[in-house]
């Protein structure tokens, strides 16, 4: 939840979540540590995860689901 916060806290429209199978991407898929953004926070990159980056187009058929992103008195709620 942390990208969440720190990456989309100020965003007003509608947050969907896909699901993709790594399996059926035919773009290359790398797992990268997170960067630091000049505006939001910072948890996400003190937690030293790494996170996936698609390098090229995203194939429909890797797509196996979807979710809205709520979010509840400031909160997001997967």
């Amino acid at each position: 939840m942390s990208v969440l916060t720190d990456y989309f806290q100020q965003v007003t429209k509608e947050i969907i979540i896909l699901q993709i199978a790594i399996t059926k991407l035919t773009s290359v898929i790398k797992f990268e540590k997170a960067a630091p953004i000049k505006v939001g926070g910072t948890s996400h990159v003190k937690e030293g995860l790494r996170f996936p980056h698609i390098y090229g187009p995203l194939n429909l058929d890797s797509i196996i689901g979807a979710a809205t992103v709520e979010r509840r008195n400031g909160t997001f709620i997967w």
